[in-house]
């Protein structure tokens, strides 16, 4: 199947060809029909742009991709509107905002009534194997950081197998809910493995090794209403008992890092500091904030040099504004971003700007280890932003909440345990 990007190379053909025809005393017919035929067999080597291609052999083909806006649409077979209501699928049953439950971040909500038994939201999963996977490197990674990585809490999986699903919709902004504690509700949505995909229930028949040999997002979970559901109602599943015990037990024992007399900023606070940026005592990299500038200027980079070099324009001497060749701004560029680390070197409130020092390095093989620096005397204010130093988030926090979300016991297929508790 096409890909995104393959209707995008299969456009610039068909965009190409057209030109050739419309020009005057361009192509016929049949010679656009000859010329088509040996792009695609002969120049395009990737199989799936192919496909995308495989429906324009005539001139009436290419007017077909111009009137229905690029080959995507062209080779979409039109559909009437009883065969989308006997097998479609409506895919905006739920729209995400701020949770009902306190501390929860967003959560799902009913964009119209959903009647008991009705699929709320299918969603296509991407496998991962074996737990290891989600923890961090440690040579790789500072000291004092959670061993675990967040992406372990957007996973479902089962305790008794390696095989971890990723969805990759919506679906994973629904949140968890029971009535096993005080306050506490019934989920209104359970999961059911989709019988839509004929490819997905083959692999539930089959060992997981056989599903461990396909590479694409094979496996697609139904997240299905258990009752009525009314409009602008919050959508909730089990994620389990282990889930939820871990859970309170980590709410029972934290103990926040960021208690009266510590240092530590949190993510909230960091966030926060942007509605005042302005206030000169934030201006200062602190050990858990650092400043960003989006570049758009013509600005000329300046090469840092740790000692003078006659002749070599476009250079300058460390310490430049105080600037040293060990500046952590350095490390944390990224050479094709418009987004750069940045320093203050001075603010005008009156004319919501500031005078700052952009940090990169270079772009190609030859100066990846160049040390460039860039002055920008008026940023405008929204062009900069206060955020949290690598490896400095919330997220990072050695006691920050790890823990994936169970598949079912009656859902996940037997075959599949894989791991002896």
């Amino acid at each position: 199947v096409p890909l995104s990007n393959n209707f995008i190379a299969a456009n610039r053909v068909a965009a190409s060809l057209w030109q050739l025809t419309a020009l005057d005393g361009g192509l016929n017919a049949g010679q656009t029909e000859d010329l088509m035929s040996t792009i695609r067999e002969s120049f395009v080597g990737e199989h799936r742009t192919k496909m995308a291609l495989s429906q324009i052999e005539q001139i009436d083909d290419l007017k077909v991709v111009l009137e229905r806006n690029g080959t995507a649409q062209a080779t979409v077979k039109k559909r009437s509107q009883e065969w989308f209501d006997k097998h479609g699928q409506c895919l905006d049953h739920i729209y995400v905002k701020a949770s009902t439950i306190p501390q929860a971040g967003n959560g799902a909500f009913a964009r119209r009534f959903l009647p008991e038994g009705t699929t709320i939201i299918s969603s296509p999963l991407v496998a991962t194997y074996g737990r290891e996977l989600f923890e961090v490197d440690p040579a790789s990674s500072p000291d004092g950081i959670n061993p675990t990585m967040l992406f372990l809490n957007y996973q479902l999986f089962h305790p008794n197998s390696s095989v971890y699903f990723f969805p990759i919709n919506h679906a994973l902004m629904i949140n968890h809910n029971s009535a096993r504690r005080e306050n506490g509700q019934t989920p209104n949505a359970r999961l059911r493995w989709s019988s839509r995909s004929k490819k997905a229930l083959f692999y539930l028949a089959r060992p997981l090794e056989d599903l461990k040999e396909e590479h694409y997002s094979t496996m697609v979970l139904d997240f299905v209403a258990t009752r009525d559901i009314q409009v602008d109602e919050e959508v909730f599943i089990d994620y389990g008992i282990e889930w939820e015990n871990a859970w309170y037990k980590h709410v029972a024992e934290f103990k926040s890092p960021c208690m009266p007399g510590q240092k530590k900023k949190s993510s909230k606070f960091v966030k926060s500091m942007n509605r005042q940026k302005f206030e000169t005592t934030y201006h200062q990299w602190s050990d858990d904030h650092f400043t960003v500038c989006n570049d758009d200027s013509t600005v000329k980079w300046l090469r840092l040099l740790g000692e003078a070099s006659p002749g070599l324009k476009d250079a300058v001497v460390a310490p430049y504004h105080g600037i040293t060749k060990d500046h952590l701004g350095f490390n944390i560029s990224y050479p094709t971003s418009r987004r750069r680390p940045c320093l203050i070197l001075n603010s005008f409130p009156e004319h919501l700007a500031f005078d700052v020092m952009l940090f990169a390095t270079g772009d190609t093989f030859e100066s990846h280890d160049f040390q460039l620096l860039k002055r920008i005397p008026s940023l405008r204010a929204e062009n900069i932003e206060f955020i949290d130093k690598p490896f400095r988030s919330d997220m990072f926090w050695p006691g920050a909440f790890r823990h994936a979300m169970k598949i079912p016991d009656d859902v996940f297929p037997v075959h599949w345990k894989d791991v002896v508790d």
